[in-house]
């Protein structure tokens, strides 16, 4: 049905019984329905498979076995997605209850040649939100045009951007996400939508939490994908800085003419409007 296109969310775990039914309750009771679930495990030893069981008449696809980290996970699903449009939650994070919705929406107006997302709330890991990140100005959107990464549960990307830019690279083991919206972004050229409503939430305590490596692979990211040396040394230290700031409420981060604005805003606001905006709107 053209009126409500598939959607495919990947959904990769190990070893997450605490968290990974959270997750999927999150997938299966979202507002939109034309949802492909797709559920790649790495071979868990707890009793997260027997949880993903449970709920095996609602999941698309179902993949056990080991692979070679997160992001052969990651490809492991885009190669059993049908859906016109992405998205990836892992087993510690899970969706508000009309992202795939309000995506569809916009991506029913802007079609498949942008990627979209949205905010994500931060929480800690007894689920206690510690903020969320949030594009809130027009230096926002030019740094990420740079290839600031977004937090990536809150992204959906069209299949067509996928086949046209290529899946995760198997080099990075943390980083691979990073690596792609930089490419995205940097490489190709592609504009995105930003939707101002919080879609996923992230739980603290998954691999990117390791600050120090997940800024070394991202430093790494940049140099391989063509960038400044310098510059992208500055964002590693600013990157490194910043993982002890204990500040959270608003912390600016400022090197030569880059500014880095990352708020946490921890203030209920109204989410019953949909507004979108994109880069071309600045």
């Amino acid at each position: 049905d053209s009126a409500l296109p598939l959607v495919s969310i990947i959904t990769i775990t190990l070893n997450e019984e605490d968290t990974i039914e959270k997750t999927i309750n999150s997938v299966l009771k979202q507002t939109y329905s034309n949802i492909e679930y797709i559920l790649i495990d790495g071979g868990s030893l707890d009793n997260t498979i027997e949880i993903i069981n449970h709920y095996e008449k609602d999941i698309s696809h179902f993949v056990s076995e080991q692979d070679d980290g997160v992001m052969d996970a990651f490809n492991k699903g885009l190669a059993l997605c049908s859906g016109e449009i992405i998205g990836i939650i892992n087993g510690n994070d899970y969706y508000s209850v009309q992202a795939v919705e309000r995506v569809v929406a916009n991506y029913k107006k802007y079609g498949d040649g942008v990627f979209y997302f949205g905010d994500c709330v931060l929480t800690n890991k007894d689920g206690s939100v510690r903020g969320v990140s949030r594009v809130t100005n027009k230096e926002s959107f030019f740094f990420m045009k740079s290839g600031l990464s977004i937090p990536f549960p809150s992204v959906f990307v069209p299949r067509a951007i996928y086949k046209k830019c290529g899946n995760f690279d198997l080099q990075y083991s943390i980083a691979g996400d990073y690596d792609f919206l930089y490419r995205l972004v940097k490489i190709y050229k592609i504009d995105f939508i930003y939707i101002r409503e919080e879609l996923s939430f992230f739980r603290d305590g998954g691999i990117s939490s390791n600050i120090p490596k997940t800024s070394r692979e991202c430093h790494l990211v940049r140099i391989n994908n063509g960038a400044n040396k310098f510059e992208s040394k500055m964002y590693f230290v600013l990157e490194t800085v910043r993982s002890q700031c204990t500040n959270s409420v608003t912390k600016y981060l400022r090197c030569g003419v880059h500014l880095q604005s990352e708020e946490y805003h921890l203030n209920v606001y109204d989410n019953s409007n949909l507004v979108s905006l994109s880069l071309s709107q600045w």
